[in-house]
């Protein structure tokens, strides 16, 4: 039986065969960021620097890496999935595998200034004042995080800081 990382590996590459040959016999359908819109009027226009000016944008690709935003603003402009893999310095089956990514509709991490107070801590911030809320005391804590409650006295009073100052 193959381990967990082949079997994750196969999965992959399954997919990705099944992607390109949907590509090929035209199932799916790269949609443009015009496409995407709920509006399907173009924007003033029709290119992505009006589309910019109005806002439009950086709307339908604000949740995206820079690297995928690129991507679809090259697929936009009209060059296929070879030319952009060649400015890359990556193959068509990237570019690709780039854009199907971009579709998809996962939610990403993102520093932004909306971060509620849980995520601007540490997971060990967060789990000390969890546990001191429960009225543990430090040297209670100190064997399960393995450091002396000098150590997590600190940690807490820094995490204490990094909210304050967060608010």
């Amino acid at each position: 039986m193959p381990d967990g990382s082949v079997l994750v590996g196969l999965r992959v590459a399954a997919a990705l065969a099944g992607l390109v040959i949907g590509v090929v016999i035209g199932v799916v359908r790269w949609l443009t960021p015009r496409a995407r819109r709920s509006d399907p009027s173009p924007p003033s226009g029709g290119s992505v620097a009006a589309a910019s000016e109005e806002g439009f944008w950086m709307t339908t690709t604000q949740g995206l890496r820079p690297v995928e935003r690129r991507v679809l603003r090259l697929v936009d402009q009209g060059l296929d999935d070879a030319e952009i893999g060649r400015r890359f310095g990556r193959t068509e089956r990237w570019t690709a595998q780039v854009r199907f990514l971009a579709d998809l509709d996962v939610p990403r991490s993102q520093s932004t200034g909306s971060d509620s107070d849980a995520e601007r801590l540490r997971p060990l911030e967060r789990r000390l004042l969890r546990w001191r809320a429960q009225g543990l005391d430090h040297d209670d804590l100190a064997d399960r995080f393995r450091h002396s409650a000098e150590h997590l006295a600190r940690v807490e009073e820094y995490a204490h800081y990094k909210l304050a100052a967060a608010s």
